[in-house]
């Protein structure tokens, strides 16, 4: 099953360096321009965004009624 954009699934880093995190936080995003693509994201990463969010509130793009009813 394909996660819609923005849900966070945590996938296995199959080819891992030794000293690399066995898994990774995995988020699809659009971009501006319409594309798709993909994001991987360590634990630490993903933290860190979410903190930044959380510290600058005012920055952040707040969904309208239509978009909350549909996630």
């Amino acid at each position: 099953m394909k996660n819609r954009i923005g849900d966070v699934t945590v996938v296995e880093n199959k080819k891992r360096h030794r000293l690399a995190k066995p898994t990774y936080n995995h988020i699809r995003i659009q971009l501006p321009e319409g594309e798709e693509t993909a994001l991987l994201l360590t634990d630490k990463e993903l933290q860190k965004g979410i903190e930044r969010a959380k510290k600058n509130p005012e920055d952040l793009i707040k969904a309208g009624w239509i978009q909350d009813k549909m996630d």
